[in-house]
């Protein structure tokens, strides 16, 4: 069965504001490729995590650097700050010329806004929109707020926060990862998130390389039935990437959906 994995973190060299789990990009991939994972989106901890510009548009920079040594395996996320609008702007151009759709993960800013409803992120939720880009966002009170407020916008929630989970299966334009700690580690919630959003509204996802991706396996292949396997899997993540008119991923799956 096709495995992607639509959450997850990599990095091409260490970096001092995180440390990381596996030694190399190669020996992270490799635990992927042999759990049977055949993709990743993933984006940099260091522009995730930026508080500084030097630190924002190095860890973007290094995100298409690690796409370009993997294409065929890994699908790279932009990462927005609010702080940074105007490169924020120059890196969004970027991946849009060269079709790559997917932002985030992000989180908010806690030492500046303290959530995605503080008017900081405004307009770059609207730049989002406007270049039809798949927004994924670290849950919380904030992300069914800009999913309502930009109706036009595909947001991407992350995790099994169950605070807001039964607001955001009501917005059409919200999918849900379950990565993280309730995706792979707490009882009963992966059954909890099908009953409110349905097969077609989930992706997998682990959060890996904090997260170890075998629980995650097992689970989703436990906890949804065969005939759905193959859309919370890979399907429903390979068509929302051709929605939103990406360049070809994870060699050229796009052209089967």
């Amino acid at each position: 069965m096709l495995i992607l994995d639509a959450h997850t973190h990599f990095a091409c060299s260490r970096w001092e504001g995180h440390k990381w789990i596996h030694n190399s990009l190669e020996e992270a991939i490799s635990v992927q490729k042999n759990n049977g994972v055949s993709g990743c989106v993933f984006c940099s901890w260091r522009a995730v995590l930026a508080d500084t510009l030097e630190d924002f548009v190095a860890g973007n920079k290094e995100t298409l650097e690690i796409y370009d040594k993997y294409p065929e395996y890994l699908y790279p996320g932009l990462i927005l700050h609010p702080v940074f609008f105007k490169e924020s702007m120059y890196f969004m151009d970027m991946f849009r010329e060269r079709g790559l759709v997917w932002v985030g993960e992000m989180i908010p800013h806690k030492k500046i806004y303290q959530e995605f409803d503080d008017p900081a992120y405004e307009p770059l939720f609207k730049a989002c929109a406007d270049n039809n880009m798949i927004v994924q966002l670290h849950n919380s009170h904030g992300v069914p707020f800009v999913a309502e407020k930009f109706s036009t916008l595909q947001v991407v929630a992350s995790h099994l926060w169950q605070d807001v989970l039964e607001r955001e299966s009501k917005i059409p334009n919200l999918m849900i990862d379950f990565s993280g700690m309730r995706g792979g580690c707490v009882s009963n919630s992966l059954t909890q998130a099908r009953a409110l959003f349905g097969a077609q509204r989930m992706l997998y996802g682990t959060d890996f390389e904090g997260y170890d991706p075998l629980p995650f396996l097992v689970r989703a292949k436990r906890d949804f039935p065969e005939n759905e396997q193959g859309d919370i899997f890979a399907g429903n993540l390979l068509r929302l990437l051709k929605k939103h008119n990406s360049c070809p991923a994870f060699g050229n799956l796009l052209d089967d959906k």
